[in-house]
């Protein structure tokens, strides 16, 4: 019998953090932790909100500048001027 190579690259067990600009439906995934507080200096006059705590009826919040993303978590990059504390409606 002969020796067999086989190379195989691994795979990601732990699921990417997805920020999706909400203006375009345009979106990067992280593999690794950000903090917010860098992801809203690369996008100034834009916040960062998880979309797990969106809710129509409810006000969007933004994460603390001092948070990271969780890896697996999706979240949503919103221009501040439209909707920094606004009331999320049913149509948005």
């Amino acid at each position: 019998m002969g020796n067999q190579m086989c190379c195989v690259q691994p795979s990601r067990t732990t699921a990417a953090a997805k920020v999706i600009r909400w203006e375009d439906g345009s979106f990067e995934e992280f593999w690794e932790t950000v903090n917010v507080g860098e992801m809203m200096m690369d996008n100034p006059q834009q916040f960062v909100c998880d979309y797990g705590n969106l809710q129509a009826g409810r006000r969007i919040a933004a994460l603390n500048a001092e948070e990271h993303l969780a890896l697996g978590s999706v979240y949503f990059l919103l221009p501040m001027q439209k909707y920094l504390r606004r009331v999320l409606s049913a149509s948005d």
